[in-house]
């Protein structure tokens, strides 16, 4: 052999070797024939050019050197053929035991995958026809049934027709509320003959089937893949066991079964009417979870934070909808332009912060909200406000509503307090003695009974004071030093 094909030798061995590894490898995942084939060809053809790598000596052509006449150039020659041969034939042995390490280690490795970890594939034979999918990665499978394996493999030997039940999967469950929830089921055969009735099964005890009353709720479809199944009318705080199922002439097959709690049914803590919009979005903060349906048959459930978080969703349409919010712990909220002609937070006493500008509502409900501090109502069209349930208030943005009468006294806490641009007529704030700012410009207050009496009501404490007071019928008449004298700056 000539060193020029020695070495080409060398250096395809390895390569050979690569490739069958890989061609089982790829063999392994698609089940192919070919490269089964190719790999065990590849494997040969590296074992043999193992063989004569160790085998065939490496010889240097001399005819050049035999051509002189010189005898002692064709010693040196030779003599240095043999050490290149030598150093060639151990490098030669050295490939040669590294293509058989590798190619011993990965069979080695490949037989204790196949025997410890491999899952035996669903069928040993696959009909031709549309109506079947054959799933490595399918979580749940059901058992392989040997019996029908021994019928399948009867009708291809025999070329004749075979009867087999659906497979099929429940592979989970979703926007579950109170009364409830979405199961998720997949198909994974469709029988022969294909089925002709699937659904999910669902009860309070173990093991539905197609034989409880009331528990069967069957869905259209046809062939393998995923499919879902709405179950309403639920029980709220209790446990259900559901498993799809599919029917064909062969009989009834039923997925795996799951369970899940419905929740705990609580009054919506937030509702909201909105003005016809395709998107609508809002933030809500607080602890543990809420389940919004979004009004038009969207219901998510989600997870807060002590931060704000943006709640957004896009519609098919722009319709009117009406937003429910459901939580027991929703500390803060913020729908400011967001067109609301209906907001109710009557059942959400935990609610800490309310920003609802800049909408369309005519009244507000904050009766239960007893822990309300900070409340952002402007440019709505409220005719009337009642706080007297918030004590904790400390911030009341109430201006650009259409307010005659506004009532603070029991909201000893407030601070800021916007009255600005309404129809107010009188204002007291008295019992307001930790108050620092107060607008109340472009009102009805008149000079005397309006905003003098007013300043009598402003308290002296130290401290930075501002008063905002202009637009109102009696700015310019109205005394002005009664504010001044107790350490209040009085602006138009």
């Amino acid at each position: 052999m000539s060193k020029e094909k020695f070495q080409v030798l060398i250096w395809i061995t390895p390569v050979l070797a690569v490739i069958g590894i890989v061609c089982f490898i790829h063999a392994y995942y698609t089940e192919n024939t070919l490269s089964n084939i190719g790999g065990v060809v590849s494997i040969i053809l590296s074992v043999l050019g193992i063989v004569l790598a160790l085998k065939e000596p490496l010889v240097l052509d001399l005819e050049m050197a035999k051509k002189h006449a010189d005898k002692r150039l064709v010693k040196e020659l030779n003599l240095r053929d043999k050490k290149i041969s030598m150093l060639e034939k151990k490098l030669a042995r050295y490939v040669s035991v590294a293509v058989i390490v590798v190619l011993v280690g990965f069979f080695a490795f490949a037989g204790f995958v196949l025997l410890f970890f491999h899952d035996e594939p669903i069928y040993s034979y696959v009909p031709d026809d549309s109506q079947h999918s054959y799933d490595r990665d399918v979580k749940y499978l059901p058992e392989p049934r040997v019996e029908e394996l021994e019928n399948m493999k009867r009708a291809k030997s025999n070329d004749a027709p075979y009867l087999r039940t659906p497979w099929l999967v429940t592979t989970g469950v979703t926007n579950i509320t109170a009364t409830t929830a979405t199961v998720r089921g997949r198909i994974i055969d469709a029988g022969i003959p294909a089925y002709t009735e699937r659904g999910v099964l669902y009860t309070t005890s173990a093991n539905p089937s197609v034989d409880d009353a009331g528990t069967k709720i069957a869905v259209a479809g046809s062939g393998i893949g995923s499919f879902t199944v709405a179950l309403e009318g639920l029980t709220s705080n209790t446990t259900y066991y559901a498993r799809v199922y599919a029917t064909n002439e062969n009989g009834t097959t039923y997925g795996n079964e799951i369970t899940f709690a419905t929740d705990e049914d609580l009054p919506p803590s937030i509702v909201m009417t909105t003005k016809p919009r395709n998107d609508r979005s809002f933030q809500l903060a607080g602890t543990g979870t809420v389940t919004i349906d979004w009004g038009d048959g969207t219901v998510k459930k989600y997870t807060l934070t002590s931060n704000f978080s943006d709640f957004n969703h896009i519609y098919s349409s722009a319709s009117a909808r009406t937003i429910t919010i459901i939580g027991e712990n929703i500390t803060h909220f913020n729908c400011f332009f967001y067109e609301l002609s209906n907001l109710d937070v009557s059942n959400n006493p935990a609610l800490i912060e309310l920003y609802a500008d800049a909408n369309q509502l005519t009244e507000l409900d904050l009766s239960k909200s007893t822990a309300l501090k900070w409340l952002n109502v402007r440019n709505n069209q409220l005719t009337k406000l009642d706080v007297s349930n918030n004590p904790a208030m400390v911030l009341l943005y109430a201006s650009d509503n259409q307010l005659t009468k506004l009532d603070v006294s029991n909201n000893p806490a407030l601070e800021v307090l916007y009255a600005s641009d309404n129809q107010l007529t009188s204002l007291d704030v008295s019992n307001n003695t930790e108050l620092w700012y107060l607008n109340c410009h472009n009102n009805l207050l008149e000079a005397e009974s309006g905003l003098n009496e007013l300043f009598k009501t402003l308290h002296g404490n130290a401290g930075i004071k501002e008063i905002k007071m202009g637009g109102n019928p009696g700015s310019a008449a109205c005394d002005r030093s009664i504010a001044t004298s107790k350490g209040w700056t009085v602006a138009d």
